[in-house]
């Protein structure tokens, strides 16, 4: 899909002030979904997010490292089928001694479980 940075600025995702990213799936076929998503631990800490689907948030993520490490947060939750939304909302946006503090995103992945 469509990067979140504007062109060229990264290969990750980023959220530059509080709000949301969504992406819309079709679901062929109701099951169990493992949804993940690769959040990048940067600075400042914290970073404040929510991982949901249709329109719900379910995993609370605090970033707290500020190292650049990539943390992966995920569920497994039942979808059925049919269109749904997945999204991150971004919470604490600021400029902290000067530095500017964003969301960055390296993936969100959905697979279907066995």
């Amino acid at each position: 899909g469509t990067l979140l940075s504007f062109p060229g600025r990264s290969a990750s995702g980023t959220l530059w002030w509080n709000g949301e990213a969504a992406a819309i799936v079709n679901i062929e076929n109701s099951g169990q979904f493992n949804i993940a998503a690769l959040l990048v631990d940067s600075t400042p800490p914290p970073i404040n997010l929510e991982l949901g689907i249709d329109g719900q948030d379910f995993i609370p993520v605090a970033l707290t490292k500020g190292d650049m490490s990539i943390e992966t947060v995920s569920r497994v939750m039942p979808l059925t089928a049919g269109l749904h939304t997945i999204h991150i909302r971004y919470r604490n946006d600021a400029v902290l001694d000067g530095v500017d503090r964003n969301a960055n995103i390296d993936k969100l992945l959905i697979r279907g479980e066995n």
